[in-house]
């Protein structure tokens, strides 16, 4: 099972220098069934989570990432980034994007980014720098495409526990079932195993809403808090346009292949001689 956010939308799959979340999960090899077995309660419930998402016409919310652990070096990071999103379909977004923390290297990180859509031209807009950059949109798109956990898809054994609530409202706790591993494992197959911790993911049971998902732990954790949800409100087309600033310079998207960077890292690459008027 892989969880990916932002596939199409991501500054990273777009070259707009916003780092894609694309945590994976661990999966067995797919064995052939004479017939598909009943879902699973499991699958019901990332189902109907599916269903919520992919089925508003407008969202707003706010996505609070952690990501905390050590390098291979052995020195300590926490990194935070909260993206606060807008989505109106067709294919309308805006991704408010924050980064605060310490680096491996000690030094603190604060950066910004917006991810502007206005259902034909994506721009990402760095504005400590005061570049953007930007790319034709895929003509539709869907929450499942851009929030974490929320494609309705599944993949893989999960326990669910229902006794437990958040904030006073009783949730489902997912929590993936690793396989075993196969007796010819080797020791780097063996290794990479108990490295593995298996995904926790959190919804409402009332109306299926996410409130967390978890990967991972130790040396390499992230962890995303959703809040501040609300589902087919009012949101007006002008929130997704993007007009350039005075003083600010369009530069060339980075090219496939090439590092992407964190919120704010935009390329650097010679600006376009399209300053903002």
């Amino acid at each position: 099972m892989t969880f990916r956010m932002a596939t199409r939308w991501s500054s990273a799959a777009l070259g707009l220098g916003l780092a894609a979340c694309s945590p994976r999960l661990y999966a067995a090899p797919a064995k052939p069934q004479a017939a598909p077995p009943p879902p699973s309660q499991a699958a019901v419930i990332l189902a109907r989570v599916g269903a919520l998402y992919n089925g508003v016409t407008t969202y707003q919310g706010t996505l609070t990432q952690h990501n905390s652990g050590v390098d291979p070096k052995g020195k300590s990071f926490s990194i935070t980034i909260v993206r606060t999103f807008k989505f109106k379909k067709p294919n309308y977004i805006r991704i408010d994007s924050t980064v605060t923390g310490a680096r491996p290297d000690g030094k603190s990180k604060s950066e910004h980014e917006i991810t502007y859509c206005d259902g034909k031209i994506v721009t990402s807009w760095a504005p400590e720098k005061k570049k953007y950059v930007r790319k034709p949109a895929p003509p539709q798109a869907s929450l499942g495409e851009i929030l974490p956990a929320t494609s309705g898809k599944s993949d893989g054994q999960f326990t669910v526990d229902s006794s437990k609530s958040v904030d006073g409202s009783p949730v489902y706790i997912l929590q993936q079932v690793l396989p075993p591993l196969p007796p010819t494992a080797t020791r780097a197959q063996i290794a990479n195993y108990r490295s593995v911790h298996a995904p926790v993911i959190t919804v409402t049971q009332k109306d299926y809403h996410m409130i967390g998902l978890a990967l991972g732990k130790g040396t390499s954790a992230v962890s995303f808090r959703f809040s501040d949800q609300t589902f087919n409100g009012p949101i007006g087309n002008s929130t997704f346009s993007f007009v350039p600033p005075r003083g600010s310079h369009e530069i060339k998207p980075v090219a496939p292949g090439q590092p992407q960077g964190m919120p704010g890292s935009l390329p650097r690459q010679a600006p376009n001689k399209k300053p903002g008027r």
